[in-house]
């Protein structure tokens, strides 16, 4: 693998908005393996470890990421000014420059918070409060007043009512205006509760308006093929036996393609992730260097693998991906070691 060292120092600065919370994770180690559905009951006393805390959402995580890769990245986000908020915003500046950190804390509304159950062998249990990333409008960010930036990076629109509300026209509205000030744009996902307001939303038709501004999509399996492929998605979900398969990603790869964006990164967990690269390059969007090596790719799906490690969680891995193929990117790496560095990250 290359070292992830090549990274440092980055003179491209990026823009990381979208979903921010404050991050709630409960330490539920000493839990028997296998046994927590069994204890966790009404009016059952399940003694915890130690409480951890820390800023969560697509802003955070792939911003903090981002920064510690060497790469400057502004991060803009909506919180309540209250408790929660200011204890957000004392978190980033533990890992960005006070300068970097563009958080709104707004008057009358309350910080969003996560609370992961994440006990040990078994998927994590998220309790979710929206707060103030419901009001997100796009407005908050002036892309004129970023111009020695060249990435913006859009996280979470699922957990955010106004990028999702009328089709998505803010969430379009927000990307063209990127795109007209100049910007590689980058987006990414979250999986929207089928029985929800966002679980409920033509998902495909507002990727199809919202993809021709976005050179970076970077959803995970199952988002894309729930916004994508509703209904074969949940013939899918169905069947606890079946495998992801080229046979099920690279239809996802190739629309997702054929909707406008250039390149189209899907992870797939512990299988790693794929990537599959548009005809319609331009060397305006991602420097000399890869533009001439994307166009190497064209017609053609690059699978990596992840790599083999012992890990305390995995809240925040798909950010840390990201954080590492986006960066690599504005250091013009080759696309291999680029995608091989996002799965290192």
């Amino acid at each position: 693998m290359p070292s992830i060292s090549k990274l440092y120092p980055s003179k491209k600065k990026a823009i990381i908005a979208g979903h921010f919370c404050l991050d709630i994770l409960p330490d539920l180690a000493n839990v028997p393996k296998g046994e927590f559905f069994d204890l966790f009951q009404p009016g059952h006393l399940l003694e915890s470890g130690k409480m951890n805390i820390a800023t969560g959402g697509a802003a955070s995580n792939t911003g903090i990421s981002m920064n510690k890769l060497g790469v400057p990245a502004t991060i803009i986000a909506r919180v309540g000014k209250d408790t929660f908020g200011t204890i957000a915003h004392k978190h980033l500046e533990n890992f960005v420059n006070a300068d970097s950190v563009r958080l709104d804390h707004v008057d009358g509304e309350t910080t969003s918070y996560t609370v992961i159950i994440n006990p040990p062998g078994i998927d994590r249990i998220f309790l979710h409060h929206p707060g103030a990333n419901d009001t997100f409008s796009g407005q908050e960010v002036d892309f004129s007043s970023y111009q020695d930036h060249v990435l913006f990076h859009f996280g979470y629109p699922q957990l955010m009512k106004l990028m999702f509300q009328d089709d998505g026209k803010r969430m379009v509205t927000m990307f063209q205006e990127a795109k007209q000030n100049g910007f590689t744009t980058s987006l990414d996902t979250t999986f929207p509760d089928p029985s929800s307001e966002m679980g409920r939303i033509d998902w495909a038709g507002v990727l199809h308006e919202t993809l021709p501004y976005v050179d970076i999509f970077s959803p995970s399996f199952d988002e894309a093929f729930f916004m994508l492929d509703r209904d074969g998605y949940l013939q899918y979900a169905e069947r606890t036996q079946l495998e992801v398969t080229p046979a099920l990603v690279l239809p996802l790869v190739e629309k997702i393609l054929q909707y406008g964006a250039k390149i189209a990164l899907i992870k797939l967990g512990e299988l790693g992730a794929i990537i599959g690269v548009s005809k319609n390059l331009t060397e305006k969007e991602f420097g000399r260097a890869w533009f001439q090596q994307m166009i190497n790719w064209e017609n053609r799906f690059l699978w990596v693998p992840s790599f083999k490690a012992d890990v305390v969680g995995t809240t925040g891995a798909g950010d840390a991906t990201i954080a590492g193929f986006l960066a690599s990117i504005l250091n013009e790496m080759p696309i291999e070691e680029s995608l091989l560095i996002a799965m290192g990250v």
